[in-house]
């Protein structure tokens, strides 16, 4: 009976902490996308408020090794191995005002 109990404990255990791992992964990476998306708009606010001219320069002191901006008037082409992600793409292009 004592085994019984001390594998039904292991197992519950188990399963816990399963979920725990996998629950706390996923929200890791939706916090990681909300911040990103955040860091974005911010951007795009400051952009925003400069002139034309001006782009270029702030854009250059906004770069850095984990969040690089690129101004283009036209859309920036995907590459190939990228390409699953398209479908996002095109969800948010239309929500973003130029």
């Amino acid at each position: 009976m004592l085994l019984l109990f001390a594998a039904a404990l292991l197992l519950s255990e188990v399963v816990s902490q399963s979920i725990n791992f996998f629950d706390r992964g996923s929200g890791v990476y939706r916090f990681g996308a909300q911040q990103m998306a955040i860091r974005i708009a911010q951007t795009a606010r400051v952009l925003n408020r400069l002139s034309a001219m001006e782009h270029h320069a702030v854009a250059g002191e906004l770069n850095d090794p984990t969040f690089n901006i690129g101004l283009s008037r036209r859309p920036v082409a995907l590459a190939d191995r990228f390409a699953e992600y398209d479908r996002y793409e095109k969800a948010l292009t239309p929500l973003i005002k130029y």
